[in-house]
């Protein structure tokens, strides 16, 4: 239960401790102030999305703290739904606190353990049913319908697996149809790719082949260049008269003779001798190199045929050599992987089949599930209904595939859609008179007819939700009608706690605890502040309630009349 709530700079409310005792809680108050402000707090406590405007004029900051108190089995089956990080302590409340800042930033703690937002959604739709203003309109949507029955019949593990199931096939359906267009593309493109590969393959292109093919060219295109200006080097070094090696063989013999006369120049003679072996050295290299220049316009033609073909490849394909041949490994991949892929194709295609068969066989188990708890769901709401004065209402579940021509679940030839909810639609049927033909509950029930189905269901499937939350549960309806519902939330109380917010003192009436909401101005500002009251107090709310501004002591006589016929 929760036992104790604050509210700190929430809209109209400045500083405001609420202590909830079990059974059920009403608050009451005049119309604007601020009975749903309270409900608003305890929305952005259990991680609804909230904005910065909430926040109290003035302030930078809101912040609400909730205590809860459980038994510790059920602590147990909270801890479930926490992250590791945070342990429940058996022989504590749960103390849970959001902040909210100006900036829109917002903190989540966990007995002082920081959460995420979704930490305390999960947390909250676990132990607090939270029924707004605004949600009979729910009652109005087929798939509010499907919900509520999921939720009577206890589908949540299994439609939580045919969740799994609907997006791993739905992710491998994808992955296939995107392998099969890049295929497609690919086999498209295929004959520019093995006309491609195979014009770079015939090329026979090497790395280092355009550097050597252009030193081969220079030389081919200097050959007699070359062979001239080798034939006068070697003339000059010995083949003609006075050629170098002549006159160094004289220097030779001249400073022979001169040493014999000085020694000191002995050392020059060596170096002479030197100089004259390597320019002997040198005129046998030239006679080797002149022989072998090659004199080859054929050849110069090949050479210059292949930088041409190597230089088109480049200009085309807009790549170097070392590109190119880059491109060439991955045409060959590419050309190769279609067949690899294909064989992809077909084992996707298998593992979609046996996906879609696990897929169709929950959802038919699901579907079975829904038809068998059908007859139990109707005839618990129909009592629930009977008790809230519809006795001769009736309430009929429909449940039925959906044609479409695509869908994955086929039966007797035809096909219907089949997605993560099943292959069921879900709609409420009603009718309030009898001789009347149950229709959409959309079509045909009144506002005070929802209020009351509403708070049937909430009846049948309330199971073991330690905390409801009714915000106007009886708008439309009174008199009688009102004492019923009255009698309801009371009957519902002794289960869970109830937290009721109304403007009947048929249903206020029946409060084990009884608070007013009050509105008041003070130094220039608004607030709203919360009390609870004694049973005096009551009687005034109470009479209030019955007569408005103006109460007298007949009011007052009745109120405490009313209050005296809250047995049930």
């Amino acid at each position: 239960m929760l036992s104790q709530l604050r509210i700190k700079n929430f809209a109209l409310i400045d500083d405001l401790t609420i202590e909830y005792e079990p059974g059920l809680n009403v608050l009451t108050g005049e119309t604007g102030a601020g009975k749903s402000i309270v409900l608003g707090a305890l929305s952005l406590l259990l991680g609804e999305r909230v904005e910065p405007e909430v926040i109290r004029t003035g302030a930078t900051s809101c912040e609400v703290e909730g205590i809860f108190n459980f038994h510790p089995d059920y602590l147990n089956q909270l801890q479930n739904l926490l992250p590791a990080s945070v342990q429940l302590n058996q022989n504590e409340p749960l103390i849970i606190r959001r902040k909210v800042e100006t900036n829109g930033r917002s903190y989540s703690y966990l007995n002082d353990s920081s959460v995420t937002t979704n930490t305390l959604k999960k947390l909250g739709d676990f132990f607090v049913d939270l029924h707004g203003q605004h949600e009979h309109q729910s009652l109005l949507k087929p798939e509010f319908h499907r919900e509520v029955l999921d939720e009577f019949a206890k589908l949540d593990l299994k439609l939580t697996e045919l969740n799994q199931l609907f997006k791993e096939y739905q992710d491998q359906k994808a992955k296939l149809s995107n392998l099969s267009e890049q295929i497609k593309r690919r086999k498209e493109r295929r004959e520019l790719d093995e006309f491609q590969y195979q014009e770079l393959k015939a090329a026979q292109l090497k790395l280092d082949e355009e550097a050597e093919l252009l030193q081969e060219k220079t030389l081919l295109e200097t050959a007699e260049k070359r062979f001239r200006l080798a034939q006068i080097i070697k003339e000059n070094l010995s083949e003609t008269e006075g050629s170098l090696l002549e006159q160094l063989d004289y220097l030779q013999k001249q400073l022979a003779e001169l040493v014999e006369i000085d020694p000191t120049l002995v050392n020059y003679r060596e170096e002479l001798k030197t100089a004259r072996s390597i320019l002997d050295e040198l005129w046998h290299t030239i006679i080797k190199y002149q022989q072998h220049i090659e004199f080859s316009p054929q050849r110069l033609e090949t050479v210059n045929e292949r930088l041409f073909l190597i230089e088109r490849l480049k200009k085309k394909y807009n790549r170097n050599v070392e590109g190119l041949l880059a491109l060439q490994d991955e045409l060959a991949k590419n050309l190769s992987s279609i067949e690899i892929d294909e064989s992809q194709i077909v084992e996707l295609n298998q593992n979609l089949i046996k996906k879609k068969q696990e897929l169709v066989q929950l959802a038919k188990i699901i579907s079975q599930i829904r038809y068998k708890a059908k007859s139990d769901f109707e005839a618990k709401l129909q009592k629930e209904l009977s008790e809230l004065g519809m006795a001769q209402a009736r309430f009929i579940v429909k449940i039925q595939p959906i044609l479409d021509e695509t869908g994955l679940y086929e039966e007797n030839g035809k096909k219907y859609r089949l997605d993560e909810n099943g292959i069921d639609s879900v709609e409420f049927l009603f009718s309030a008179n009898p001789g009347e033909e149950p229709k959409p509950l959309r079509k045909v029930a009144s506002g005070g007819e929802l209020s009351r189905i509403m708070l049937a269901l909430k009846s049948v499937i309330a199971g073991k939700i330690p905390v409801l939350v009714f915000d106007e549960i009886d708008l439309g309806i009174g008199g009688k009608v009102a004492d019923t519902v009255g009698k309801k939330l009371a009957k519902l109380a002794k289960s869970s706690q109830v937290i009721c917010i109304t403007h009947l003192p048929q249903i206020a009436k029946y409060a084990f605890a009884h608070y007013r909401v009050s509105k008041e101005v003070k130094s220039g500002r608004t607030k709203t502040t919360i009390e609870r009251l004694n049973e005096e107090e009551r009687v005034n709310e109470i009479a209030r309630m019955l007569a408005g501004a103006k109460i007298s002591k007949t009011t007052l006589t009745h109120a405490r009349e009313i209050l005296k016929e809250t047995k049930i």
